[in-house]
């Protein structure tokens, strides 16, 4: 009498354990696939994290780009052979440092002239300049004296200083006050097909920009010149700046009907 309702009960427990097994397995499963979802999810942003740059690989990278355009001999990495992800980040600093270099107000004309007792430089020059001060912002360069570019105090003169115009002044960047905010220095090369990027000894000039509120303006061109009397070597004086050579228009031209 027993026996038939034990062998039930065995029954009815096998049946029991066979329905949750798969549904136990199944959770497992589901488990182990969220897990390793998840450790494919990490170890891809750590891969991200590893291959992004740092600002001063950026501006390394950046160099490079600027140097393989100028030699005309552009390529898509400057021959680095850094990743596509890596490239891409160069690529925006050069784009964003030329946006902001667009954006800024007071730029010279490319054929303007800044002339010293120490050197010579257009205005295409100081659009270089400005352009890798931006550019640099972010990783200034480092340089024997410091980092370019770096905030330029403007200290008053301690002795009497005149302009190009005869007129007195009293700051190397006459139109600001002593210690204006956001006022950078940067090194002007003349002639240079990329402008400074340490690889040259500094010169003696250097462009002036302020950034406030997110708008970049350019204030001139100063440079150390040991021919102001009274002054010390490590003074900046202001650089004149000329109006551009006026190109003399050709005698000849093609007729118009060629081109039609």
């Amino acid at each position: 009498m027993h026996i038939p309702l034990l062998l039930f009960g065995i029954w009815a427990f096998w049946a029991i354990a066979s329905a949750a097994l798969p549904i136990s397995c199944s959770r497992d499963a589901d488990a182990r696939s969220s897990l390793q979802g998840d450790l494919t999810l990490e170890h891809a942003i750590t891969d991200i994290k590893s291959r992004a740059l740092t600002a001063p690989q950026i501006g390394q990278e950046a160099i490079k780009v600027q140097e393989a355009q100028a030699s005309k001999a552009y390529r898509r990495t400057g021959g680095s052979g850094i990743s596509e992800t890596e490239r891409l980040q160069v690529k925006g600093a050069l784009r964003q440092a030329g946006a902001r270099l667009r954006a800024t107000s007071n730029l010279p004309n490319r054929h303007a002239v800044f002339t010293t007792n120490t050197g010579t430089w257009t205005g295409k020059d100081v659009r270089k300049a400005i352009f890798n001060s931006y550019l640099h912002a972010a990783a200034p360069i480092r340089v024997p004296n410091g980092f370019q570019p770096k905030d330029f105090n403007n200290y008053r003169y301690r002795h009497t200083v005149h302009d190009n115009q005869g007129k007195q002044v009293e700051h190397p960047v006459p139109s600001l006050p002593k210690s204006p905010p956001g006022l950078k220095e940067y090194p002007l090369e003349a002639g240079s097909r990329t402008g400074f990027t340490a690889s040259r000894k500094l010169g003696p000039a250097r462009v002036m920009t302020t950034s406030n509120h997110g708008k970049d303006m350019f204030h001139g061109v100063v440079a150390h010149d040991n021919s102001y009397p009274g002054g010390s070597r490590g003074d900046h004086y202001p650089v004149s700046q000329q109006p551009p050579v006026q190109r003399a228009s050709p005698t000849w031209r093609l007729p118009k009907s060629w081109f039609n």
